[in-house]
């Protein structure tokens, strides 16, 4: 267990990967990629930004954050937050902790 999971029991966390699409904004959009072979195929430098309170996610970034051009974020969880993962992290956080 790593220090940004304690408190939090394994069932918190999901280790089957979704595909979603979120639009942020007009100009920032997340791709959540299921198949990590897929994920793999794009042809974009991977950045792993290791685990955190929230999971383990991988991630690929087409564009610059700019405001101008838009901005895409592919994302592969290796593992992440259940509902109830949410709710022991919002407890947790409303406790000071």
């Amino acid at each position: 267990m790593t220090t940004a999971d304690a408190g939090r029991t394994d069932d918190h966390f999901d280790y089957s990967p979704s595909e979603f699409v979120g639009v942020t904004t007009p100009t920032l959009i997340y791709v959540g990629v299921k198949d990590r072979a897929d994920f793999d195929k794009i042809a974009l430098p991977l950045h792993d930004n290791g685990p955190n309170e929230r999971g383990h996610v991988l991630v690929k970034t087409l564009g610059n954050f700019d405001g101008v051009k838009t901005t895409v974020i592919f994302q592969h969880w290796t593992k992440s937050l259940t509902t109830e993962g949410y709710t022991a992290l919002a407890a947790t956080k409303g406790a000071g902790q």
